[in-house]
């Protein structure tokens, strides 16, 4: 035992140098380890943004071969106004610039005020296309070119041609990455920067850049060493990882490379502390050891669960899924999950903006919360739930019975509506699609779900829609129609008519209600509610709001200028107007532009608008008739609030709904009109009776003492020239 004594204080030392030296060791194999899982994270982070600016391009050329297929006509007869057509591409499209390029190289340019001819026969993407090959070329100045041929039959008669500058390409990418420091930007083949978030940090050649401020770099500034996939340099002192990515298409390569950075203490700072700590607590070891590997480890899942939160969960729900996050995990559930139904689910919120704007974001947040909490209340485990925009959700759902998974569809629906029916009126647009295969692509299946809910889009009440092959294609019939009504609105294509209302005993004129029709040149006359909705589902109506107002203020001064009668006109206002105040404003510019008397316009609004939110309706309604228009409630008797609205409002004119007439002859239809009537009257609001077409319904009416009707027995809509011609000329 002596020999043992004699050599204990050097076996302790060689058991703590041992120790010592496999802490390090094992430390120094997490930070390995680490080290490469950032990086794998990096690269998994810039190929996904990759992955979108390739998809960003190639929806570029389908959007260019579109229009070259749909104007070949046109571009076929090299008509003067080549330029007309270019500048109405650029528009739709969203190019910064479209050219076409004849077969002789020739392309005709605006510039100042004056069309020229220039040559292009030499350009790369001119050759390439008139081949008959899609191409993108490399960089040109700050752009690059997406050049598709345009065919007559089999024939090639030119080249189209969408320039777009190179940051569009990363356009709505966010550069928050890693707590605000990481960045994005791009380099082309030698390292000049082209474009990033933050010029001023990076400006030149990024290269020089970092041999400039770099005290110790990790690796040779060349073009070799940048040019791989993840690589390491310093900047004053600080490593950072960067990923790069070359941004490629099938149809060329654009000689661009997207960087992604990120520090590299961020994912090392504490594993350096836990080292620190090792070193000082030597005596301690073991357990400092053991402790430190504990920490390691949570830094690791730590770091790896707040790159995931930012990669694949959204930024404000952050139970949710985002996009990425709900593609990545629903192809690994429906591949584990073959021969299970499922069910995906496409939802949004009606006018979400609209309830923003009237109630504040915070309150629209609130909002998405409670309808993220509600679906998850409803549908439980046996869904995976994403908001995959603002006010957009999309579900994955695993059922056993259909009938049993929508009756929580329809729960989940009347949660909501009953939970705001006290402050306005939510109203939900949910898409279905139950799949057939669950091997068919994500992608697909969101878009099968997306059309069913946009079919049913600005209903005016919460619905839902299933997914059929026919939904897709009225989905395309209705993107067609809306660029027509887009062209007709701005080309001043659509007609106003006026109906006549008359005082019931002494059969004179007083007024008249406008309605817009639309006759389309290969179509014919578009069903007023068809193209009326389908503004109101595109959120184009203010658009054709601001058309009808501006059409009924020139008549008014045109009949004025001309001598005739002047009898007050009243326009249809729909929700987003109402509410818009920069619609207000343009409603004011017009009367004043015209030089028209307010009272000489009513504005017709339904119970259902102002019941959206009296408070602001109350506001805007007493604004506008103290300028002296003439409020009217169309409409009334066909809501559930008709009588609270009429106490809450300012309200000159209301109109009945003519249900009430055509039901007189029922039990109790006289009293109920008889009633209504009798509110107006001691209310002082006159009253409109719509839809008459017999003598005895007037004598009824005028026995009830009713002021005002409307309807075919008198006239219907007539087009501006005839009701002037029949009523305005004395």
């Amino acid at each position: 035992m002596k020999i043992n004594s004699k050599y204990d204080n050097l076996i302790l030392f060689l058991i703590l140098f041992l120790l010592i030296f496999f802490a390090i060791y094992y430390i120094n194999i997490i930070k390995a380890l680490l080290n490469e899982e950032s990086r794998a994270y990096l690269k998994e982070l810039s190929h996904q943004a990759q992955q979108k600016v390739e998809e960003k391009i190639e929806s570029k050329f389908e959007l260019l071969t579109a229009l070259a297929i749909r104007n070949n006509g046109v571009l076929k007869q090299k008509a003067n106004n080549i330029e007309i057509l270019q500048d109405e591409l650029i528009v739709e499209s969203g190019f910064d610039k479209i050219l076409f390029i004849a077969n002789d190289g020739t392309a005709t340019v605006k510039e100042d005020n004056s069309v020229k001819k220039i040559l292009l026969k030499d350009k790369k993407y001119f050759i390439e296309a008139s081949q008959g090959r899609n191409y993108l070329s490399e960089k040109i100045d700050d752009s690059i070119v997406y050049a598709v041929p345009v065919y007559d039959g089999q024939k090639i008669i030119g080249v189209l041609c969408g320039f777009d500058e190179v940051k569009y390409l990363v356009d709505n990418f966010n550069c928050s990455l890693f707590n605000g420091m990481g960045y994005v930007f791009l380099l082309d083949h030698d390292g000049t920067v082209l474009w990033h978030f933050n010029p001023k940090y990076i400006d030149g050649n990024f290269l020089e850049f970092i041999s400039i401020n770099s005290l110790e770099l990790i690796e040779p500034t060349d073009a070799s060493s940048w040019q791989k996939d993840i690589f390491e340099y310093s900047i004053n002192g600080n490593k950072r990882y960067c990923g790069r990515v070359p941004i490629k298409s099938k149809y060329g390569d654009t000689g661009i490379n997207l960087m992604v950075s990120m520090p590299y203490d961020y994912v090392f700072e504490r594993t350096n502390i836990i080292t620190n700590i090792t070193t000082q607590f030597f005596f301690t070891l073991i357990f400092i050891s053991f402790l430190g590997l504990a920490y390691i480890g949570y830094v690791k899942y730590k770091n790896n669960k707040e790159i995931e939160q930012k990669a694949f969960y959204d930024e404000y729900i952050k139970s949710l899924y985002n996009r990425n996050g709900f593609l990545k995990e629903s192809e690994v559930l429906l591949r584990e999950n073959r021969n299970k139904l499922c069910l995906c689910l496409n939802l949004d919120i009606d006018d979400f903006k609209l309830i923003n704007n009237l109630f504040g974001h915070d309150y629209g947040n609130m909002v998405l919360n409670d309808l993220a909490q509600e679906l998850k209340n409803v549908f439980k485990t046996n869904a995976i739930i994403s908001k995959s925009s603002v006010d957009e959700f999309t579900l994955l759902i695993f059922y056993e019975d259909v009938v049993a998974v929508v009756a929580k569809v329809k729960l989940f629906m009347n949660n909501m509506e009953e939970k705001y029916k006290s402050k306005f009126d939510l109203n939900l647009a949910v898409g279905l699609y139950f799949l057939e295969d669950n091997k068919e692509k994500i992608e697909n299946i969101i878009t099968k779900a997306n059309i069913a809910r946009k079919s049913i889009k600005y209903s005016k009440r919460s619905l839902y829609a299933v997914y059929d092959e026919s939904l897709a294609e009225s989905i395309k019939n209705e993107v067609w129609l809306a660029k027509e009504l887009q062209k007709a609105i701005a080309n001043d294509e659509l007609e106003l008519y006026y109906q006549p209302e008359f005082d019931l005993y002494t059969e004179k004129i007083i007024s008249a209600e406008s309605f817009v029709r639309w006759y389309h040149p290969l179509k014919g006359r578009i069903q007023t509610k068809v193209f009326v909705n389908l503004a109101e589902k595109l959120k184009m109506n203010i658009e054709l709001d601001k058309w009808i107002l501006a059409k009924v203020c020139s008549d008014l001064a045109k009949w004025r200028e001309e001598g005739c009668l002047q009898k007050r006109v009243s326009i249809k206002f729909g929700r987003r107007s109402l509410y818009n105040k920069e619609f207000i404003l343009f409603l004011k510019e017009k009367l004043k532009q015209y030089s028209i008397r307010p009272e000489m316009i009513g504005i017709e609004i339904r119970e259902d608008i102002v019941g959206y939110d009296v408070e602001s309706a109350q506001g805007i309604l007493n604004d506008l008739r103290n300028l002296g228009i003439k409020i009217i409630l169309d409409d009334f008797g066909i809501g559930y609030s008709s009588l609270s609205i009429i106490q809450k409002i300012p309200i000159d004119i209301m109109k009945i709904d003519k249900t009430f007439l055509n039901n007189i002859k029922e039990k109790n239809g006289v009293f109920l009109l008889e009633t209504i009537i009798n509110i107006a009257k001691n209310l002082g609001i006159k009253i409109v009776c719509e839809g008459i077409e017999t003598a005895e319904q007037i004598e009824i009416l005028q026995g009830l003492k009713c002021d005002y009707g409307q309807g075919f027995f008198y006239s219907k809509a007539l087009s501006e020239e005839t009701y002037k011609n029949m009523f305005l000329i004395g």
